[in-house]
Parts: C-alpha cells; structure tokens; sequence
C-alpha cells in the first residue's frame, strides 16, 4: 500500500509556476542551441526546443495514461515557444552566455532533474505501480526531454553514454523515494531525500569527475577468470582471441 502522503500530491503541489517556467525555458534555450549547432531550420529549432523542454513530462502522463498536462496548462507551450524564439533569434548571444554561465547553469540542472524525476515517480506511486515501473517513469520523466531531443537529431543520446551522472543519478533517487514512500509515513520528507540525492549525485559527478560505469569483461580481469576463458575458448563456445594487440605492442617495441 502507497505511503500516505500529505495531501496526496507531495512534490507536486509544492511545486511553484515559476519553476516550471525556468525549467522549461532552459531546457528549451539548450535544445535550440543543439538543434542550432546541428543545422536544423527555424521549424526544427522550435519543435527540438519544445521536446527538449517537455518531453519528460509528455513522456510520464502518456505512460501513466494521463492527458498531457502540458497540453491542458495554459504557460508550459508558450514558454517553450518563447524560449526557442530567444535561442533561434539571438543564438550567439545565447550560446556564449549559456557556456559563460556554465556553473549556474548544472546547478540548475541538476535541481530540475531531480525535481521531475520525483514528481515522476510519485505519481507512478500514486496510481499503484509497482516500484521498479515508479522508477523507470521517474527516470523519464527526469531525462525524457534531453532523450528525445537526441533521439530526432540522430544522435546517440547523451544519457545513455559513459559520462557525469545524469539518469543514473535520477535512478539512485528515484529508487531511494519510491523504497521510503512505500515502508514509511515519512510524507514530504521523503520527496526531499530522494531529490537531494539526485542533486548530490549529480553535482558531485561534475565536480570530482565521476562517471558511469562502462561495460567490463570480467572473464578477462583476473587470473581465473582468464583461466575460465581460455578454457571456453577451447571448447569453442568463446571466440579466439584475436592477437592484433600483442603484435602491434610487438611492432612498437621493434
């Protein structure tokens, strides 16, 4: 059973107008600089700016099966539109500004990031899913709009590569709300640690060069597991090991 929270919405009734403006301004302002950079016409700055502002929360209403509530409140579209009009008219004012203001900026951010995330989640709690799916609709809704923006692009998305932590950090909160929303009556408390550790996560990861973990072969990083390879690979269920490494290291030594 979902934790009582007070008045039902936590996060989301807290949640100033002003907020979502400067959220979706900023996401919009940086969506029409990579749409700029990219080559994209005037329609294809306004419609990437418009994504990369509200394509988290599209995203969650439509898992959630919720009319948009961007599509029902009267400022979130209009912000968007306005904030691709300043990024499509003034463009190298805005992009110099928008790297002149590069630390303010990732604070930013990382509180909007964390903001979405968690209201995400919540209402994924609220209409009863089951944890792990509260987790995944948080962490679209957090990363959605900069997923999206990509995605039309034809780009490999930025949060899906090795680097600073960005939906892993969303993850990690997410988890740590959905966890504290269902064992305790902890109400608002509850929002505030899961959004402060995506915070942490994130503005740590900047700062101290941390990044998400990249595949590893495990097989091949100790003695046994070497030893496990070798063996598989003479009962031809692993590859041969391809020798164009030592070689080369061979040829640089000659």
């Amino acid at each position: 059973m979902i934790a009582q929270l007070p008045g039902d919405l936590v996060v989301s009734q807290l949640l100033p107008t002003w907020v979502d403006v400067v959220a979706i301004s900023l996401g919009a302002i940086t969506g029409s600089i990579v749409a700029r950079r990219w080559g994209a016409d005037v329609l294809g700055i306004f419609l990437i700016a418009i994504v990369s502002g509200l394509g988290g929360g599209l995203i969650r209403d439509v898992l959630l099966n919720r009319r948009p509530v961007a599509l029902d409140n009267e400022v979130l579209i209009p912000t968007a539109l306005v904030a691709a009009l300043v990024g499509f008219l003034f463009a190298d004012v805005t992009a110099r500004l928008h790297r002149r203001l590069d630390a303010p900026v990732v604070v930013m951010d990382a509180l909007f990031l964390g903001v979405y995330a968690i209201i995400g989640t919540e209402k994924a709690l609220l209409v009863g899913l089951p944890a792990a799916s509260c987790v995944f609709v948080g962490t679209l809704s957090g990363v959605g709009g900069g997923l999206l923006r990509d995605v039309l692009l034809n780009k490999s998305p930025e949060v899906l590569l090795p680097g600073s932590f960005n939906a892993l950090a969303a993850v990690a909160g997410c988890t740590a709300y959905a966890v504290l929303a269902r064992s305790t009556d902890l109400g608002a408390v509850v929002g505030v640690v899961g959004l402060g550790l995506i915070v942490v996560l994130r503005l740590a990861s900047v700062v101290f060069g941390w990044r998400s973990p990249a595949p590893r072969d495990l097989l091949t990083e100790s003695r046994t597991g070497r030893l496990v390879a070798e063996r598989l690979r003479l009962d031809r269920i692993l590859p041969p090991e391809q020798p164009h490494h030592r070689d080369q290291a061979d040829g640089d030594r000659g």
